[in-house]
């Protein structure tokens, strides 16, 4: 071999070993660190899959979900429909209302309301005739839900029935006559008449 050849040979592995180490690319998994988006921090929603199936009739079991004033709980239905498809509410617990004037309750009590918006965001449609729900005071008492008939004046407290397709929301007031003296502590508004999904919002 000639001295030509030698050096060439070596300049050649030589300038091999200096691509290798200058263009190496880092493991795909270095890659996506680096270029990776972060994600939102909040827990996701409990969605049907979370549910346990305590009596094993293949229908998730209702659960209650908990907020305050002012949240917005996702509550599903029943699911007792032949395919066991559960509608869903979006429901928010907007305020408190009143005490409202001119109707006849005792002088130790009074009539107030809770105002809720309802939103259908599932596939199937809801229906409720009468919305209700469950306020309790400082004392453990219940309040007694009623309904407002003003006599030429506006409903301050109106409880429409929940007919509500798909996308369809709808303001409901739900008025209770309570102890004047007690004060509002927790409000539960259930599904599907108490079948399905409870949301619990504590008031103070």
């Amino acid at each position: 071999m000639t001295k030509a050849v030698i050096i060439g040979a070596a300049l050649v592995a030589l300038a091999g070993c200096g691509g290798s180490e200058d263009y190496s690319e880092p493991p795909e998994s270095t890659v996506a660190a680096k270029t990776a988006v972060p994600t939102a921090t909040a827990a996701p929603a409990k969605t049907a899959k979370d549910r346990p199936d305590a009596d094993g009739d293949g229908i998730p079991d209702a659960v209650t979900l908990k907020g305050r004033l002012g949240d917005t709980l996702t509550l599903e239905g029943a699911g007792l429909n032949a395919d066991h498809a559960k509608s869903k509410l979006r429901v928010t617990l907007q305020g408190m209302k009143g005490p409202f004037k001119g109707f006849k309750v005792a002088a130790d009590r009074q009539i107030i309301g809770v105002a809720l918006k309802v939103k259908n965001v599932g596939k199937l449609s809801y229906d409720d005739p009468l919305p209700g729900g469950k306020l309790t005071g400082a004392s453990g008492e219940s309040g007694k839900q009623t309904s407002l008939i003003p006599f030429g004046a506006a409903n301050p407290c109106d409880n429409p029935s929940l007919k509500l397709k798909t996308g369809q929301s709808k303001s409901v007031c739900i008025a209770f006559e309570v102890p004047k003296t007690d004060k509002p502590r927790t409000f539960e508004f259930a599904t599907d008449s108490g079948f399905g999904d409870t949301g619990l919002w504590k008031l103070k």
